[in-house]
Formats: structure tokens, C-alpha cells, sequence
């Protein structure tokens, strides 16, 4: 293997397995396993490989894993927890998500790693979440496909 093959392989398997809240912290990992990397290289791994911030409620914030483009469906792995979604409310071909204050911006991104049939995209800002549908599908689809993620999710 290459040596960023062997890199980004330690760096999603670091990321997947701690909770890793810094590019210092993830350098430290590395050169601990004998990896040596500048941080600007660690930058661009990291924006390669898909890795996004989330809120963590021990850390603050820790890096995660948007979801694997391996295979036929992604696979969702960030720590976003189900209660940090309050509220969804409709509008023509427009969702706003409420999230608790710091959550939109993990969330959206989950939201978006997921590859719902029914969204095609997000922007989030602190604590809400504009989700922009895909027509035909119907109000009431959507909340079905967002309640599979987030159960206990209350339409306004």
C-alpha cells in the first residue's frame, strides 16, 4: 500500500474508534502510530476523506466519519444524538429542522451523508436546519424518512 492509502486508512480507523476533537490531537495519534504528517497534509486528508465536525457532549466537538462512499448505501456514522432534533415544520418544497443550540450543523451534515431520496440538500446555521425537498414526494413521506433517523421528531 501507499503511504496515504496506509495514512487515511489509520486516519478513519483513529477517528472511528475515539473521540478525537483536534487536527493536533489526530497528529499526535498519528506520529504516536508512526505516521508522520504535516498539518496541512492532515487538512486535506481529512477534507478528502469526508470527515466533518459534530457536537459531542463530552468534547465539545469531535471529528466523525460522514459516511462510507464504499458499497450501495452509505453508512452513517456520526454521533449526532436522536434527542438533539426538536422540531420539523413544512412549507412548499421547504423543511426547517429545529435542533437544541450547536446540533444543525452535525445534523445537517448526517442529514446529507444519509443521501435521503427525499432532500437534496441542507444548509444549517446553530440551531436550525433548512432542508430542501425533492418533488413528488409528499409531506408526509418525508417525515416518515426523517422520523427512521430521528423518532421522536414533532412536526409543527
Amino acid at each position: 500500500m501507499s503511504k496515504k492509502k496506509d495514512r487515511v486508512l489509520e486516519i478513519k480507523r483513529l477517528i472511528s474508534s475515539m473521540k478525537i476533537s483536534s487536527q493536533e490531537q489526530l497528529l499526535v495519534f498519528l506520529k504516536q502510530g508512526g505516521i508522520e504528517v504535516t498539518q496541512a497534509t492532515l487538512s486535506r486528508d481529512l477534507k478528502a476523506i469526508g470527515v466533518a465536525k459534530a457536537p459531542d457532549l463530552e468534547t465539545g466537538y469531535a471529528y466523525v466519519l460522514a459516511g462510507s462512499t464504499h458499497g450501495s448505501k452509505p453508512t452513517p456514522t456520526l454521533n449526532v444524538p436522536l434527542e438533539s432534533v426538536v422540531s420539523v415544520e413544512f412549507t412548499h418544497s421547504f423543511a426547517v429542522l429545529k435542533t437544541h443550540s450547536g446540533f444543525a450543523s452535525g445534523v445537517a451534515t448526517f442529514i446529507d451523508s444519509v443521501k435521503m431520496l427525499e432532500i437534496i440538500g441542507t444548509l444549517a446555521g446553530d440551531d436550525t436546519i433548512l432542508l430542501i425537498t425533492r418533488e413528488p414526494f409528499t409531506k408526509g413521506q418525508i417525515l416518515s424518512s426523517l422520523r427512521n433517523f430521528f423518532p421522536d421528531l414533532v412536526e409543527r
